[in-house]
């Protein structure tokens, strides 16, 4: 089923209207009900729209590649430092932006009685990574291409390490909140679609996967 992102903000804006009339028509008309009714449309779209945006975008993350060839002149490796926010990070984000620039306009219209911004939520640090890896150019292994359908002869072998940012910043003793550290070996942008039937991965062309052969993780317990 193919996605259309303008579809979708569409049927948010009228679902969203339609949660918000609902909730008015059980209060007595006034100046100040039309008042809440436009902010309660306004916040459940933007609730919905944040969802939405999460349901769609998994990861974000921001990279440089330092790509290193062999004496034939193709790649045979190289070196990639990123910085990562999955699903949690990136819904907690956007909540927490709207909040600013809601605190933002309230303080503009009422000087002299601001309100305080909001805090950063724990869980965007927690959820963001710095991960460095290095990968090379491999053949294909026999056991994943039996699981695998249409699978190229060759695939890129990553080894990786990631630590949030509250395990680097507990080196400097400062608490970011809980810290993890994930590393392992994995083959890098796997298309999904060739896994589809042995794993269940989505069958979309364009989606790849991150395929995980060893994996470990270092985490903080409160």
């Amino acid at each position: 089923e193919n996605f259309n992102i303008k579809v979708e903000i569409i049927e948010a804006l009228k679902a969203s209207f339609n949660i918000a009339y609902e909730a008015l028509k059980e209060k007595d008309l006034s100046l100040d009900a039309v008042i809440e009714f436009v902010q309660d449309w306004i916040r459940t779209f933007i609730d919905m729209v944040i969802i939405l945006i999460a349901d769609v975008v998994q990861k974000v993350y921001v990279y440089i590649d330092l790509l290193m060839e062999d004496v034939t002149g193709s790649a045979g490796g190289g070196i990639r430092l990123s910085l990562d926010l999955d699903v949690v990070a990136l819904e907690a984000l956007l909540r927490w932006l709207v909040e600013a620039v809601e605190t933002f306009i309230y303080n503009i219209l009422n000087p002299s009685n601001p309100e305080n911004y909001p805090s950063i939520p724990k869980s965007i640090p927690e959820h963001m990574f710095v991960k460095f890896g290095v990968y090379l150019e491999i053949g294909t292994p026999k056991v994943i291409k039996k699981i695998s359908e249409g699978t190229d002869d060759t695939c890129t072998l990553m080894i990786a390490v990631q630590a949030n940012l509250p395990a680097l910043a507990s080196l400097l003793g400062w608490d970011w909140g809980d810290w993890e550290v994930v590393f392992g070996v994995y083959l890098d942008h796997f298309s999904s679609k060739s896994l589809s039937k042995s794993l269940g991965t989505s069958d979309d062309p364009d989606t790849y996967v991150d395929l995980w052969l060893l994996k470990g993780r270092v985490y903080e317990i409160n």
